[in-house]
């Protein structure tokens, strides 16, 4: 797909804009091209203006984009990760909450090596916001990585025997059990698994 000199302009200031989250610059270029945002729905795997709010952490431009475009959300990068995985990556939390709080099946999308943002928190030890994760997608839990292992088995890499008896538990009552919001705090966890 061939580009124009004046689409490379237009793209290059929508990654200055996305980087700084300037939500007032984003609708100025959509009124200047109100096709701007499809082009990244024609590109298989791409860094979209939506990867990088993420990964600089620029929430509510993240969330202006997702109401935009929801479609962004869902798109790879060429490294294999989503936006939600760069956030997480980044650790841009706020970002990850709002992000969720748009879309709660992406804490499923699967990225490089099959990993989910669920796997990602399980990896880090994050119990707050896996128990977040686990209330928005309980279905989550039974994603497999590319090497066959769910996020239990990432828990049990990550922490202590006694700890990962608890947050199985705390797992295993999340699939088996009535929708209630997670009460963790993280000042009652473990400091391992902080």
């Amino acid at each position: 797909m061939g580009t124009s000199t004046q689409d490379e302009n237009i793209f290059a200031r929508l990654k200055k804009v996305a980087q700084v989250g300037d939500i007032e610059r984003l609708y100025e270029l959509i009124a200047e091209d109100p096709n701007i945002l499809d082009h990244f729905d024609q590109v298989s795997f791409c860094e979209t203006p939506l990867h990088i709010a993420a990964e600089k952490g620029q929430t509510h431009f993240a969330m202006e984009l997702m109401t935009l475009k929801p479609s962004l959300a869902l798109k790879l990068n060429v490294l294999g990760f989503s936006p939600l995985h760069l956030a997480l990556q980044n650790n841009h939390i706020r970002t990850v909450r709002g992000l969720v709080a748009i879309n709660s099946s992406l804490v499923s999308i699967k990225g490089r090596g099959m990993i989910t943002p669920l796997h990602h928190v399980a990896r880090i030890g994050d119990a707050e916001l896996l128990s977040e994760f686990l209330f928005a997608c309980p279905s989550s839990i039974n994603d497999l990585t590319s090497k066959c292992e769910t996020e239990d088995c990432n828990l049990q890499a990550s922490s202590s025997s006694g700890e990962t008896l608890m947050i199985s538990f705390c797992c295993f009552l999340f699939t088996h059990q009535k929708r209630q919001p997670p009460t963790t705090s993280r000042a009652k966890m473990p400091n391992k698994i902080r």
